[in-house]
């Protein structure tokens, strides 16, 4: 009788110690899941700039003070210089996760000063490339005034940025820095039905020299500044102006996301 009482605690000895390990295994594993860690990294912000006209209306003290700017704001910069911008690579800017696009990019309305507006490539048109995008007029040839003859190069369409372009803007702040990008609703509403949160541009011709130095101190505003898209661009016109030949004046669109900033 006592053996088997014996061999009973002894029993109950070994669960005992069995289930105090198991606990304190699972106590000590969720202590370690539940143990706060070290403050995970911040992810920069994002920002590219898109310079097609790099070859033809190059400036390098614009791409070296915008690319400092949003540096010492904490972005990460990507550069595409003219050669990069193709069709193909526009179709992937959605995908590509940028808080702030900066699009250095010829633009034109295309049918006689009348919507759409084009936004210009640097990949030369051929009849034979994107036979699709051609015939659902997504894309069109465009040329520079001075030489209608040629070359001419592929140009993108609203119909385009709605429905060529990859996946969607994770509420990015696009600036469109060529001529008339806000003269019409067509590019800019595009944008923002791809998820931008708001497209910031010029209601007519501007010159290269004048949209230089206006993202410049739009720029310092919306990053170091923190300043909403409306003060933003109020800040700038009262130090630029308007273009001292075409006299357009940058705005923004929609007007409800004036009170919008980059986030931080």
């Amino acid at each position: 009788m006592k053996k088997i009482i014996r061999q009973k605690l002894l029993f109950t000895a070994v669960v005992f110690v069995v289930v105090v390990g198991c606990c304190s295994l699972l106590f000590s594993a969720l202590c370690t899941f539940t143990q706060p860690s070290e403050e995970p990294r911040k992810q920069p912000r994002r920002a590219a700039i898109i310079d097609q006209l790099s070859d033809s209306q190059p400036n390098q003290t614009f791409l070296q003070t915008a690319t400092a700017t949003l540096e010492d704001a904490g972005f990460s910069v990507d550069y595409f210089c003219s050669e990069n911008v193709t069709v193909e690579f526009l179709k992937s800017l959605p995908s590509r996760g940028y808080d702030l696009l900066i699009l250095r990019q010829h633009s034109g309305l295309f049918l006689s000063k009348h919507p759409p507006l084009a936004l210009f490539t640097s990949e030369p048109y051929s009849k034979t490339k994107y036979i699709h995008e051609q015939l659902t007029q997504q894309v069109v040839y465009v040329f520079y005034e001075e030489n209608e003859a040629g070359p001419h190069y592929f140009g993108v369409l609203p119909k385009f940025v709605r429905l060529g372009m990859a996946g969607r803007f994770p509420s990015t702040v696009v600036v469109l820095m060529g001529c008339d990008g806000l003269t019409y609703p067509n590019m800019p509403k595009a944008f923002v039905e791809k998820g931008a949160a708001v497209c910031v541009g010029w209601n007519g011709p501007v010159s290269a020299e004048h949209t230089d130095r206006a993202t410049l101190r739009l720029l310092r505003e919306l990053t170091n500044c923190n300043s909403t898209v409306a003060e933003g661009v109020a800040a700038t016109r009262n130090e630029v102006g308007p273009d001292a030949v075409y006299k357009s004046t940058l705005s923004f669109y929609p007007a409800e996301a004036g009170n919008y900033t980059l986030p931080s």
